[in-house]
């Protein structure tokens, strides 16, 4: 009988051990939770990354409407305001430090045999050339590509265009070697490259001045 009276408790002990689940549950939270951190990050890498495509992609899209627009000329101080311009606004993404924007003047040559960069400006620390060439390319000869894969308006197409005779083409190329959010062990640090190009409207000199004597935006220097 005495047996019986001790097996009791322990019995309704064991069942109410049995029952009772607040230690499974933190057990479960606790091999959920860094499953659950890890895709949130992703998440958030994710979409910083997406983000930074597409801010480039407008950038791009900018400098090329904004330098096609109108004036009689072209002119060095105002090259340096376009590149402020593009690159404070992607400051988030340190742009000045990891990317590089080339802008390229384009025209058919005397010879109407290739197009010809007559001129070319950049700025960026990011240690990259135009994948076209540099000023004077195609300036005698049909050594510069066809501008790639790109129609009047910016968009892609193919096999690509040329200036338009008579008047000339700003083909901006960007290129950005993307700074994580978090880590790079999700996407490492990706290379995003855009290309836009926008035909000069109502400029009729596409040649390029200096009236403000401001500093030359060469493309052999890579500076902020």
């Amino acid at each position: 009988m005495a047996m019986i009276r001790i097996a009791a408790p322990i019995t309704r002990l064991s069942r109410r051990l049995a029952a009772h689940r607040g230690g499974s549950v933190l057990i479960e939270f606790a091999f959920g939770l860094p499953v659950f951190v890890g895709l949130t990050l992703a998440g958030l890498e994710a979409a910083n990354l997406a983000l930074a495509n597409q801010q480039i992609s407008s950038m791009a899209r900018m400098v090329s409407d904004v330098s096609a627009r109108g004036r009689a000329t072209m002119d060095e101080g105002e090259i340096q305001e376009i590149f402020f311009g593009a690159k404070d606004g992607a400051r988030r993404l340190n742009f000045a430090q990891r990317g590089r924007i080339i802008l390229s003047s384009v025209q058919n040559n005397a010879a109407g045999d290739g197009q010809w960069i007559v001129w070319q400006r950049c700025t960026g620390v990011r240690t990259v050339t135009s994948k076209y060439g540099a000023t004077d390319t195609g300036k005698t000869g049909s050594t510069l590509p066809t501008i790639g894969g790109l129609d009047l308006d910016g968009t892609r197409v193919t096999p690509g265009i040329t200036a338009p005779t008579g008047n000339a083409l700003m083909f901006v190329e960007i290129e950005y070697q993307y700074q994580p959010l978090i880590t790079n062990l999700i996407f490492g640090e990706p290379v995003i490259r855009y290309e836009k190009g926008f035909v000069v409207r109502e400029r009729t000199n596409f040649g390029i001045t200096n009236t403000t004597s401001k500093p030359t935006a060469s493309c052999t220097t890579y500076s902020a």
